[in-house]
């Protein structure tokens, strides 16, 4: 069951464009220490994928042990959402800057 969800979590990644965003300078690189809290939720969301899994037809409707069907969602760990995280995690937790850096 496991090496079904892994293969199309794979095949969902090889299928789906890539955006790349370049390397951050380094006024964009320390930038995100300023980010609010609402900045640094839509970014990670921005990243954010649902879907489902299985087929449309599942006749096996009273048995959810062996159900194949399944909803999804995977969030992409760019380095943006990374400095994101990062910063969420400085607000909430009230970290410093060099704290914040290190995660």
């Amino acid at each position: 069951m496991r090496k079904h969800v892994a293969s199309v979590l794979v095949a969902a990644s090889l299928s789906m464009p890539l955006v790349h965003r370049g390397q951050p300078s380094s006024s964009q690189d320390e930038s995100y220490l300023s980010w609010d809290e609402r900045r640094a939720v839509e970014i990670g969301r921005s990243f954010r994928e649902d879907g489902r899994v299985g087929g449309i037809f599942d006749t096996r409707i009273l048995s959810t042990n062996r159900s194949y069907n399944y909803k999804l969602r995977a969030t992409w760990m760019t380095p943006e959402v990374i400095r994101a995280s990062a910063r969420l995690a400085q607000l909430r937790e009230f970290l410093t800057d060099d704290q914040t850096r290190a995660l």
